[in-house]
Order: C-alpha cells, then structure tokens, then sequence
C-alpha cells in the first residue's frame, strides 16, 4: 500500500477474481496494487476505520510508530495517521473514539424492570442451535469462495467415547465414505480432497492425552496438505 508494490491488477474485481484462480481464500489474497495506485507519501493524511484491533494493531505500527523494526518499509514512516477507536494504549496516534464503558447493559435493564430473561438451559440450547447455523453458512462460504471442496462436522457434545481421536476418524470415515483405521490414514484421505474439519464442543472433552493426540493430529492434517481445522467456542458462562 505504501510503496506501491505487490500484485498487480487493473481492478479491484481483476485482483479478486485472479486470487481465487492461484487458490487463495478471501482472508489470504496477496497483497495487490491496482492500476493508477502509486503508493503512499509520508506526509498523506490515512484513517483506520477498523473497530477491532488485533489486526489493525500490528499494520497501524507497520505504517505509522518511529521505532518500528518488524521489517524493511522503505524509509516511509506516515506521519498523519488517525485510528477509528485506540488500537493500543502505547501508540501515539489520535483517535476518534476513545474506548467507553457501557454504564447499564440490557440484562440489567431487564432485571430492573422484572421482565422474564431465558434461563441457562434454554439460553445454551439456543446458543448451541445460532452455533450451528452460524458454523453451517460458514462452511458453505468456504466451500463456495475457499480452498476446501468438502467438509466434515466432529461434534462431541453427541458422543460418550473417551477416545476423542477415534471419534474423529470413525466420524471422516462415515463422512468420506472410506474405511480408516487411524489418524495417518486420515490424513492421507483428507490430502486427497481440500476438505475443513471442525471439531465441535471439544470443551465436552477432559483436558488429558486423548484430547492432546486429536490435536495434535489436527495440525497434522492441516500442515500435511489442502485440509483445515478448526474448533468452535463454548456455549458462555451463566450470568
């Protein structure tokens, strides 16, 4: 962005279009310069509009801290730069919003008020039904816009096994419709075909041996070729 250089492209559509063509995800497209865009002076006034800051932490010291040594920027240092809210209390860069805290949050207003609010049970069930959903339009985006060609749900809040990795592996074969008998053919199985593994409620699991081996086993098959996996969060805690 700064220096002009990456990827070229005549538009923001030909950038798009050609990531997806070398196989890169929306989240993994290689930094691209389209046509006309001759980087940025030093002197430019730049506006992080992000909200978040986890990201934005890391470009905005990129892009704008005296000190920064993470790489070679080409002697730029932007001196003009503002951030939507305050990414890091070090940073010296103005903002626009300074963090607040909410003085009354809806659960307390409804609590004052007396009104009925969904009991832990029903709250969880609920939660764990928006999961779901929320897990299934996002393997569909990812099938749709992604490397993956195929995906496979692991949910072990419905099983009772205390082999968390045999689990998973009897639960790829009757997916893939093979027969495995370990994690190593697995592995083979899912380097075949691009395919995303999530592993559901793993916080149902014991914090021993058998959850370190499906992890460990996870990362293999996520290093070893086109495969990914991920894990999904636990219902929240009661109020």
């Amino acid at each position: 962005m700064v220096l002009g250089q990456g990827v070229m492209a005549a538009t923001a559509r030909e950038a798009i279009e050609g990531a997806y063509l070398r196989g890169e995800g929306d989240e993994f497209i290689q930094p691209t310069v389209l046509a006309g865009h001759r980087g940025i002076a030093s002197d430019e006034a730049v506006l992080f509009t992000n909200f978040r800051s986890d990201r934005v932490r890391q470009l905005s010291a990129a892009f704008g801290l005296d000190d920064f040594d993470g790489f070679d920027r080409g002697g730029v240092c932007l001196q003009k730069l503002v951030c939507m809210t305050e990414y890091d209390a070090r940073y010296p860069f103005p903002v626009l919003f300074s963090p607040q805290t909410p003085g009354q949050v809806l659960a307390e207003v409804l609590s004052d008020a007396e009104l009925a609010q969904l009991p832990p049970d029903e709250r969880d069930r609920q939660f764990a039904s928006a999961k779901r959903q929320r897990q299934y339009r996002c393997a569909r985006w990812l099938l749709r816009t992604g490397p993956y060609q195929r995906a496979v749900f692991v949910d072990y809040a419905q099983v009772a096994s205390d082999d968390a990795l045999a689990v998973a592996v009897s639960t790829l074969a009757s997916v893939l419709g093979e027969t495995l008998s370990d994690a190593e053919e697995a592995g083979r199985a899912l380097s075949a075909v691009p395919t995303l593994v999530i592993l559901d409620n793993l916080e149902t699991l014991a914090a021993d041996n058998t959850l370190g081996e499906l992890l460990d086993a996870a990362l293999s098959w996520s290093e070893a070729g086109p495969a990914g996996c991920c894990s999904s969060p636990p219902p929240p805690e009661p109020a």
